[in-house]
């Protein structure tokens, strides 16, 4: 037997307009952090569906095997992308702890990470599905050189759905005793503390709530992606060999921000415009490696060319218009049934309406300010010393999200199928 004692949570923004990171967690039992990729809302939706996903599936069944829940996560991502053909691209990093009679049974996806200490050492720590780690494991680069890379953005491991499977690395920490700290957390808060200062700040902090509030100060200042932690105290240890029936269902605490605004509302005093960390779903190392190597060098030969990023193995700035819920008139209907007989009565239908051309225009217009700052910021890197007028463009893309933004589809869910009014509309 394995009791927690507390546990404590913080989700920011860091220097981003919207938080795409989500968490979730039964009271001493399973923590869950997820960090969308794909940027605007879509993000934000992966990392919703996959923390709720498993924060339901392992109430149910404790004994659940992650990879099997994964599985059906998937399956619940690429139903909600064949509902909405705009989200397509959406992607999640996953970590996944949960008190077993047996030990800590962890799982991850990606570059988020949970780390077990004792006493201020690692004891364990996730190791992460990206190109700098993989890198490094395989020799290309050393240590001092995975500092800041400029590849640490990319990640070759993600939950996408299933039209794009992939697996979770999974553990049964055994070794586990009385005044052990788990933390999990999202890569924006690795952007303020290494491992260095987390040893310290574990070998002189031992309470939860101390320890968040230190890490949310610092990410604070520091971070500019969203950044989210949970740290929890192990109080008693009794290690079973043989798992037995599942244990009490704890109460469970809904941590997710389901409503952005609110949620971020009471942590965050104000919106603070920054550089865009973008967070590149890669391939893992070894097969770019063995693929593209003789291509490279056939194409060398014959003409020098410049590096191009597939656009569906990255994120997009493309904004998504807000979904907004019709008026209370709709709203308050007494059953499912009359609800969607006033749906249906309004003109409202399972397609979504065709987006008009002024918002398609935006669009492509966000696209093209996008591509040219990448550009600004590729030339400004190889010369050190040319001034380029980077903020001008952050400030013309800012503009052109929010009027993207000011556009929305009216839709309603009833059970489990979107229905959508006729006509986009403008605020």
């Amino acid at each position: 037997m394995i009791k927690i004692s507390s546990q404590e949570y913080v989700s920011q923004l860091g220097k981003r307009s919207n938080n795409e990171d989500n968490f979730g967690l039964n009271k001493g039992l399973s923590f869950v952090v997820c960090d969308g990729v794909g940027g605007a809302e879509k993000g934000e939706i992966a990392s919703e569906i996959v923390v709720r996903s498993f924060v339901d599936a392992f109430r149910e069944n404790e004994n659940a095997d992650a990879n099997v829940v994964l599985k059906n996560t998937e399956d619940k991502l690429s139903a909600y992308i064949k509902e909405h053909p705009e989200a397509l691209g959406m992607a999640t990093t996953l970590t996944f702890s949960q008190v077993r009679s047996n030990g800590i049974y962890i799982a991850w996806v990606g570059d988020s990470r949970i780390y077990q200490f004792r006493n201020g050492s690692i004891i364990f720590k996730t190791t992460d599905h990206s190109w700098v780690n993989e890198a490094l494991r395989s020799g290309i680069i050393n240590a001092a050189e995975a500092i800041n890379h400029p590849k640490s953005n990319i990640i070759t491991r993600a939950v996408q759905g299933s039209h794009k499977p992939t697996t979770a690395d999974t553990r049964l920490l055994t070794d586990v005793q009385k005044g052990d700290l788990f933390l999990h957390c999202s890569d924006g808060v690795l952007e303020s503390w290494d491992d260095d200062s987390l040893k310290a700040l574990f070998s002189s902090k031992n309470e939860p709530k101390i320890i968040v509030e230190l890490i949310n100060n610092e990410c604070n200042k520091n971070s500019k992606d969203n950044y989210t932690a949970i740290v929890y105290k192990v109080e008693e240890v009794t290690i079973i060999k043989h798992q037995t029936p599942p244990q009490t269902k704890a109460t469970y605490v809904d941590a997710i921000p389901l409503d952005k605004n609110e949620f971020i509302a009471k942590k965050s005093s104000s919106s603070v415009n920054g550089v865009l960390k973008v967070k590149i779903l890669g391939l893992p190392l070894i097969a770019w490696l063995c693929v593209f190597i003789p291509v490279v060098f056939y194409f060398a030969i014959i003409k020098k060319k410049e590096e191009v990023i597939d656009p569906s193995k990255t994120t997009t700035t493309k904004q998504n218009p807000t979904t907004k819920l019709k008026p209370e008139t709709i709203e308050a209907a007494s059953s499912k049934t009359s609800l969607l007989d006033s749906l249906k009565g309004a003109g409202w239908s399972t397609s979504c309406p065709s987006k008009p051309k002024e918002l398609t225009k935006l669009e492509a217009e966000l696209n093209d300010l996008s591509d040219e700052l990448e550009k600004l910021k590729i030339k400004k890197e190889r010369n050190k010393e040319e001034t380029i007028s980077i903020d001008n463009y952050n400030e013309k893309i800012k503009n052109k999200k929010d009027l993207i933004k000011s556009w929305h589809c009216d839709s309603q869910k009833v059970e489990k199928v979107f229905y959508y009014d006729t006509a986009w509309k403008k605020q």
